[in-house]
């Protein structure tokens, strides 16, 4: 019966017309169909003597990769040359009949992003940040919905007029006074010192015993960065002994880093001014 089985399914994957009375199905009493993976003793012993039983319990453990398809191509594809070893990137619009049933494809493509049935195809990995990746959510549900298409292209800082200024260092910028720090290191870095600045430039890092600047966290990369955005960073290593993390953060942002602090359960050092009442960014 097995044998017959599986002489079915290779005949229709050749395109050839199937018996449907030649294929066996579990007793529903005995057997409770659902997903690949939590039926692979089931399948080891449908597969049992078949010749690419191996791949095929290889794809129901570690699912399958696209590239061991791809195959190098050389020629003309719709008027368009290509000599290719992957196939290019490519865009394609959606069909006009899709905008009635946009909620119902948006819908599907997320949940399947979100049980990892789709993948990314490359390297790479999400955001972080939870907020981000809601963001990117929305932008993408916003697309899908009104059928638009969505082009980006990457643009070099030095290229960009927007982000000029905020690419400046500057020798001026905010930091505690060598006094103050001293202090600072004295009643709050323990035997060692503080041996992180949690947002700071390469200009204004603070330094330690001797003289030389902190790892820090910075707003974008610099040469000296040790990682950009202290909030897309995981802060719980900071735990006050082995790594004693320092900050001063801008005004604004004290009660969201408190936030983010606390959230991460990190012991650290925060610099803040003392001013009535205390103008920042939200409370904590």
């Amino acid at each position: 019966m097995k044998e017959t089985f599986l002489s079915e399914v290779q005949r229709v994957a050749l395109g050839e017309q199937g018996d449907v009375n030649n294929l066996a199905f579990r007793d529903p009493d005995n057997f409770v169909a659902g997903e690949l993976h939590n039926h692979l003793q089931e399948w080891h012993t449908i597969l049992e003597g078949y010749k690419d039983c191996d791949l095929i319990l290889q794809w129901m453990t570690g699912g399958v990769n696209v590239l061991d398809f791809a195959r190098p191509f050389k020629g003309v594809f719709k008027g368009k040359k290509y000599e290719n070893v992957l196939p290019p990137k490519a865009i394609f619009q959606n069909h006009p009949s899709c905008k009635q049933f946009s909620t119902f494809i948006t819908t599907s493509i997320s949940s399947s992003v979100e049980t990892g049935a789709v993948k990314v195809w490359g390297k790479g990995r999400g955001p972080r940040s939870k907020e981000m990746l809601q963001i990117a959510k929305r932008i993408f549900n916003l697309v899908t919905a009104r059928n638009l298409q969505m082009t980006m292209h990457y643009v070099p800082s030095a290229s960009n007029p927007a982000d000029w200024f905020t690419r400046q260092s500057h020798g001026s910028d905010a930091m505690l006074s060598p006094e103050f720090w001293s202090r600072v290191q004295q009643h709050f870095g323990g035997e060692t010192g503080h041996t992180f600045d949690l947002m700071a430039l390469d200009s204004n890092a603070m330094r330690d015993a001797d003289g030389s600047p902190l790892p820090h966290f910075t707003p974008f990369p610099t040469p000296g960065s040790s990682g950009v955005n202290v909030f897309c960073q995981d802060l719980s290593r900071f735990d006050g002994i082995s790594e004693n993390a320092y900050v001063f953060p801008p005004f604004a942002l004290i009660a969201p880093l408190l936030r983010f602090v606390q959230e991460q359960r990190a012991v650290i050092t925060i610099i803040v001014p003392m001013l009535s009442p205390l103008q920042v960014g939200g409370r904590c």
